[in-house]
This record gives structure tokens, C-alpha cells and sequence, in this order.
């Protein structure tokens, strides 16, 4: 019965596709509230609190802060992992692709929580006081540290996605 076989095949296909919807989905919320608390660490500062509107972390802060930019991380990474996954799935058989969709989804989904034990392992590390001297509030002093990983949690995400998967795809379909 190879009609129930392909309806089988297609059912189990759109759920891995529906995995991976939900796995971006959940990568964009969080890349929103990284932005949010890293990257505009005076949005619930006073005006007069803040460092003043010439220095780099203000116009820092002050670009993030506003709606379209705010998003701009999340829109850039999450587009990017789509875009890498229609690449990989031109370059896949159509056998292979229900296991792509799954190590995409799967990674995605590990990136998010490497990114939340991140944040909560580097939480009591120190803050570096010279990116912003003379404030009391930590600002990008305190969110360095969540910065820098997540970066590197990124790129490592992102390398994982370009090269890894596929080869790893291509490999198994070899083999």
C-alpha cells in the first residue's frame, strides 16, 4: 500500500515542519527579550537618570528602544535560520528532509535554552564600572556579560545550521 505509506510520510513531514515553526517562533521571543534586557538596559530608567544623549550608550540604548529596531536582532537571526534551511532543503533529497527539519528544529530549540542557562550561570559575575562611569545603574556595564555569550552562542548556532546539519544530512544520505 504505498498510497498509506506517502500519507504517512507527509503527516509525519508536517508535523516536523510545524516543530520547526514553533522552534523559530520560540527563538524570535527570546532574541525579543534579549534585546530587551541587554540590549536597552535604561528603558526603565528615568530620563534624567540616564547617561547623557552624546555618548555611545545612550544612542545605543535610544536605537534599540524603538519598536521597529527593538526587533532587529530577532528578525536578522530568525530570518536567517530560515533562509539557511530553504537552502539546505534545495540542496537535500526529499528523503532526507523530515531529519533536516528536525536538526533545525532541534537546534533551535537548544540555543534558546543554552542562551537561558547562560543567563542565569553569568547573572553574579562582577559589572565593569568603567563602561559607564559615574552611574549608579550598571547599564551595558552589567549586560556585557549576556552580550558576548549569547554572541557566541549565536555564531556557533548559526555555523552549526550552515555548515553541520547539511553536511551531516548529506553524509547519512551517502552512507
Amino acid at each position: 500500500m504505498p498510497g498509506v505509506h506517502l500519507l504517512k510520510s507527509r503527516a509525519i513531514l508536517t508535523l516536523v515542519l510545524l516543530l520547526l515553526v514553533f522552534s523559530w517562533l520560540a527563538l524570535f521571543v527570546w532574541l525579543n527579550g534579549f534585546a530587551i534586557l541587554s540590549l536597552i538596559p535604561y528603558d526603565d530608567t528615568a530620563p534624567e537618570a540616564r547617561p547623557p544623549a552624546d555618548t555611545w550608550q545612550r544612542q545605543l540604548n535610544d536605537f534599540f528602544e524603538r519598536p521597529p529596531w527593538r526587533n532587529l536582532p530577532a528578525w536578522f537571526l530568525v530570518g536567517i535560520s530560515v533562509l539557511l534551511f530553504i537552502t539546505a532543503v534545495i540542496r537535500t533529497s526529499p528523503v532526507s528532509r523530515t531529519r533536516l527539519g528536525l536538526l533545525f528544529a532541534f537546534s533551535n530549540l537548544a540555543v534558546v535554552v543554552a542562551m537561558a542557562l547562560s543567563t542565569y550561570i553569568l547573572s553574579p559575575l562582577p559589572t565593569l564600572r568603567f563602561l559607564e562611569p559615574g552611574y549608579y545603574r550598571p547599564g551595558y556595564g552589567w549586560t556585557y556579560r549576556f552580550i558576548l555569550m549569547d554572541a557566541v552562542l549565536l555564531a556557533g548556532w548559526l555555523f552549526l545550521q550552515a555548515r553541520g546539519i547539511t553536511e551531516w544530512v548529506k553524509r547519512a544520505r551517502e552512507g
